[in-house]
């Protein structure tokens, strides 16, 4: 993957067509200037990195603003018409008009990007802005729905997304060791 396929703004790796899974592990080899973490510790060649959704967090109900319709997350690196699944995880669920709960599993879509940190939602892709009336619990989550061209790195299954701060070089190769069932 190029440089240029590196986004270490949001930490967003973008690859046409890649057909990764959530979890799936990649070997990472340099074959030049590898990659470095926010840290400037360099990632050596041979580590299995692996793949996540490039959103897969909390959201507190402080970052929903039921008077705005959005949603707010640091450096989220989604764009229009993403698909995010939405979790209440046992406590009060997000509402939409009409005092109806959003239920646990509910795919939405990214309606619209107000910049790096704030979007807003629809039911349906293409679809009206959702009207939040109701602004969840504090452990409800937002996964994205793993796109077919962008996803971020992890050093660990299911752990938290690596913070880059260097693009490595455009000779570098990420093989697939394994696939997700």
């Amino acid at each position: 993957i190029a440089t240029a396929g590196f986004d270490l703004t949001s930490n967003i790796i973008t690859k046409t067509g890649h057909g990764l899974s959530t979890n799936d592990q990649l070997k990472y080899t340099s074959n030049g200037t590898n990659i470095t973490k926010a840290t400037g510790t360099a990632i050596p060649d041979g580590t299995i990195l692996y793949v996540v959704p490039t959103l897969n967090t909390t959201i507190p109900t402080s970052a929903v603003d039921a008077s705005a319709n959005q949603i707010t997350k640091v450096k989220h690196g989604l764009t229009v018409n993403d698909q995010i699944k939405y979790q209440s995880n046992g406590g009060t669920a997000l509402q939409k008009a009409g005092s109806v709960d959003i239920a646990d599993g509910a795919i939405l879509f990214v309606k619209s990007v107000t910049d790096a940190d704030n979007f807003k939602l629809s039911e349906t892709q293409g679809g009206t802005e959702l009207d939040i009336i109701g602004t969840g619990n504090d452990a409800q989550t937002f996964e994205s729905v793993l796109t077919v061209n962008t996803f971020k790195l992890s050093e660990s299954q299911g752990g938290a997304e690596l913070d880059l701060d260097g693009a490595g070089n455009n000779a570098q190769t990420f093989v697939q060791v394994n696939a997700t069932p």
